[in-house]
């Protein structure tokens, strides 16, 4: 008796969240914020330390519904993220350097209905970035130069919605952006970014 109480009641649940799913919108644009931490890189083959500052990360998304499931609904996703840190600095120094980056990732965003306002989903993508790097100059001792690379991205992550409405809805979501080493001040791989802003359903 408990067991088929059990089947029922998980039966009723997932109806209820496919009833919820397929009154989803077919299409949302998000448009989101979230802060740049500082850090600092060693320059290879140096003693010269470039040093970032706090700064800021725009993404911009838009998704397409493609399928709906009984556990949630799943969506194309293209987002363009763009990261503005403050001026980077090479050991203190006055002249500031530009590290400046952004992602394209166009993927995958899935969301499942927990309650009838509130969504959890995750993202998995890839695609490119444009990225800044530092060296030394070969022609001038202890000189860091910037320069430019377009490089592979893949990111992936997880969020949640809060609807305000059928037409508006509230998102945080951690994602990370994995890259080349080394790229745009990271020491690592990882572009990790917190996030948080509005979504525009119709």
């Amino acid at each position: 008796m408990r067991y088929i109480a059990t089947k029922l009641i998980l039966l009723v649940a997932l109806e209820n969240s496919s009833a919820i799913a397929q009154g989803l919108e077919k299409r949302d644009s998000g448009f989101m914020i979230g802060p740049v931490r500082a850090s600092s890189q060693r320059i290879q083959s140096s003693n010269l330390m470039v040093q970032k500052a706090d700064g800021i990360v725009l993404q911009i998304s838009y998704s397409q519904r493609v399928r709906s499931f009984a556990p949630g609904v799943l969506y194309l996703d293209c987002p363009l993220t763009f990261s503005f840190p403050a001026h980077s600095v090479v050991n203190e120094s006055a002249s500031p350097i530009n590290s400046r980056s952004y992602f394209v990732t166009p993927g995958l965003r899935f969301k499942h209905v927990i309650r009838s306002r509130v969504l959890l989903y995750g993202v998995l993508g890839g695609g490119f970035g444009s990225f800044r790097y530092f060296e030394l100059a070969s022609f001038v001792d202890n000189l860091v130069v910037c320069r430019s690379t377009i490089h592979g991205v893949v990111d992936f992550g997880g969020g949640i919605e809060f609807h305000f409405n059928k037409r508006f809805s509230f998102r945080g979501e951690v994602r990370d952006f994995v890259t080349g080493m080394g790229l745009s001040g990271i020491q690592g791989r990882h572009h990790l970014t917190s996030l948080g802003g509005i979504a525009l359903h119709y």
